[in-house]
């Protein structure tokens, strides 16, 4: 009996070199890799003609297979054969790789690397390849009197054909997994938007970095619409080009749960709260507005998320809404406020606090003579008297030091606010072209001599930008009057009127004043209800909160809530009230009943004809 043990120990034995060579084959080799970051087989972000070879195993079985001792190598000297280490193991239905050298990353199976090259570096002319067992014994052999070009050899149903033949998309390799693209799992990754054709000018400046760039400010956003955060490490996106030109994400990429991830074609995103990246100054060749299709290809070569658009809408993007459904419209069809875009976001407002800054009067075309002199130095200057007004609707001081206001021009024209600049709530900051203003009880700057390249008579626009990069104020013009400037009369209207047509007096102008007033000595100013007459408790608040003020007299009163953008949510009053305390309250629904957004708004509360105050409100659901 013992005798009969020994001899099926034996038997068991002597017949593993047999097995493993009927169950383990060279299932890919790649000796001459495309130049570039295409052919960077091992994944480390260098292309190397040696390191970047490889030779693939594979095992056909269903047991788990020992490497330990074994060797890999061409046909030159055993010597120069790779040696498996002792925990080497190359699961069933699996694969081992062994690369010429580097430091490869993010692959889900067992890879080697050689001493910089297999063997004496596999030629192109070809050769023979062999895998030795521990013993000597050759388990697996493949001869090849030339190796393709810029691709592997793979073995495709029992036989070895170019990699791109046997690869749906093409790929000229496919180091540990077959060269079909099914994806392995199906991600909840979505592209969600696509910007292929920015507006001109800063209102194309999606990356936000000041500049405009028709390339650089394309971008391609991802969404995440599952429970957990995804590594896009070694993921490839682009459009249907090369895929050797499309943008690689680096081994720290990862898209988190419910958020999104952007691609801009360049520059220097600024100002964002989900991680951004850029690719080399275009997306692939350049997004063409003729459209094409999108590919984001995980780090094995299969398709995770696809796109395809025969055209893309003119001077904005396309989306996603929600972004996991597959209903592409145009963005300014799914935006309330008809923006271009909304990187990062999806494209309702966001509840984030924005400044409460408005660009309130423009003067493009001053007067002739001295009735032009609105910076007040005793010279007329059709550049020099030139204005932009600033007001600050909120309760708060609000710094502007580093901030660029300017016309659209390049943002290195900008005139660029000093450290000390400041804008007090419910008051004004000025800009002029240039000269020695006198008599502003406001701050007043001069840029140096035209604000930007001068305001133009037939228009253009013109942008307020926080330090940051970020667009906190806008208005654009197609023209500008003759001999007066725009004036914007209320928070709540968007639209500019021609100054005399307000003002009591017929002025042209009132730089650092509202127009219906002109500016006079403390003293003589008459007393009105300030912004601290009206007390709002609690805030923030979750449900409601109470507005209490007090009437000296008789009065018609306006008590209106407003959001971040300017837009009325709710009125509370417009109506003559009585002399004496009032109170009312906001339970934090819109006009239509709906539930308003967690975030910040204002209560806008005028008295008669009084300029409005505002006072600050943060609604947390």
């Amino acid at each position: 009996m013992l005798y009969l043990r020994y001899n099926l120990v034996l038997l068991t034995l002597l017949s593993l070199p047999s097995l493993a060579a009927a169950t383990i084959v060279i299932s890919e080799v790649l000796a001459d890799p495309p130049e570039g970051q295409a052919g960077d087989a091992n994944r480390d972000g260098q292309y190397d003609p040696h390191e970047d070879e490889f030779i693939e195993l594979y095992n056909a079985g269903r047991r788990r297979i020992s490497l330990a001792g074994w060797r890999l190598g061409d046909s030159g000297s055993l010597s120069n054969y790779f040696r498996f280490p002792d925990d080497a193991v190359i699961e069933p239905g699996s694969y081992v790789v062994l690369f010429g050298g580097g430091n490869p990353l993010v692959f889900t199976v067992p890879v080697y690397t050689d001493d910089g090259a297999i063997g004496d570096g596999l030629t192109d002319t070809g050769e023979a390849i062999h895998l030795l067992n521990k013993r000597g014994n050759e388990v697996a052999f493949l001869f090849q009197s030339t190796w393709p070009d810029d691709q592997s050899l793979v073995r495709n149903a029992g036989e070895y054909v170019p990699h791109k033949t046997a690869s749906p998309i093409e790929e000229p390799f496919s180091p540990g997994h077959g060269p079909e693209t099914q994806p392995i799992l199906n991600y909840p990754l979505f592209i969600s938007e696509v910007l292929a054709d920015p507006p001109e000018g800063l209102a194309g400046d999606a990356n936000r970095d000041g500049q405009y760039d028709p390339h650089k400010d394309e971008f391609i956003e991802l969404y995440n619409a599952g429970p957990i955060p995804i590594s896009l490490a070694g993921w490839r996106l682009g459009g249907s080009g090369s895929l050797r030109d499309y943008f690689r994400f680096p081994r720290d990429a990862i898209i988190e749960p419910g958020s999104y991830v952007v691609l801009f074609g360049g520059g220097r995103p600024s100002g964002f709260t989900v991680p951004v990246y850029t690719d080399d100054g275009t997306i692939g060749n350049g997004l063409t507005d003729t459209g094409e299709s999108i590919h984001l290809i995980e780090d094995h070569g299969n398709e995770a998320a696809f796109l395809f658009q025969s055209t893309w809408p003119d001077d904005q993007s396309l989306v996603r809404t929600p972004p996991d459904s597959s209903a592409l419209v145009p963005h300014k069809t799914a935006s309330p406020t008809e923006a271009a875009f909304s990187p990062g976001d999806a494209p309702e407002p966001r509840p984030v606090l924005t400044y409460p800054l408005f660009i309130s009067e423009v003067l493009a075309d001053p007067p002739e003579g001295s009735e032009g002199d609105a910076n007040q130095d005793g010279q007329r200057d059709k550049y020099e008297d030139e204005f932009i007004e600033l007001y600050n609707a909120g309760p708060d001081t609000i710094s502007l030091a580093g901030w660029r206001l300017g016309d659209s021009r390049p943002l290195r024209d900008y005139f660029r606010f000093p450290r000390d600049a400041v804008i007090g709530p419910s008051s004004y900051v000025v800009l002029f072209g240039g000269g020695r203003p006198s008599g502003f009880t406001v701050p007043v700057y001069t840029d140096d001599g035209t604000i930007g390249n001068g305001l133009t008579d037939s228009g253009e626009a013109i942008y307020l930008i926080d330090r940051i990069g970020g667009i906190v104020a806008s208005v654009s013009r197609s023209t500008w009057p003759d001999d007066q400037s725009i004036v914007r009369t209320a928070l709540e209207d968007s639209t500019f009127v021609l100054h005399k047509t307000i003002s009591p007096t017929l002025a042209p102008f009132s730089p650092g004043h509202a127009p219906e007033t002109q500016p006079e000595p403390a003293s003589k100013t008459p007393a009105m209800v300030s912004a601290t007459s009206l007390q709002v408790w609690p805030n923030p608040f979750n449900t409601t909160t109470h507005l209490h003020f007090h009437l000296n007299q008789a009065a018609s009163v306006q008590v209106a809530i407003y959001n971040v953008h300017g837009q009325r949510v709710h009125t509370l009053a417009d109506a003559p009230l009585h002399a004496g305390a009032h109170q009312m309250q906001w339970d934090g629904r819109d006009e239509r009943g709906y539930l308003a957004a967690t975030g910040p708004y204002f209560v806008r509360f005028r008295i008669g004809h009084a300029p409005p105050r505002y006072a600050k409100l943060l609604l947390l659901r």
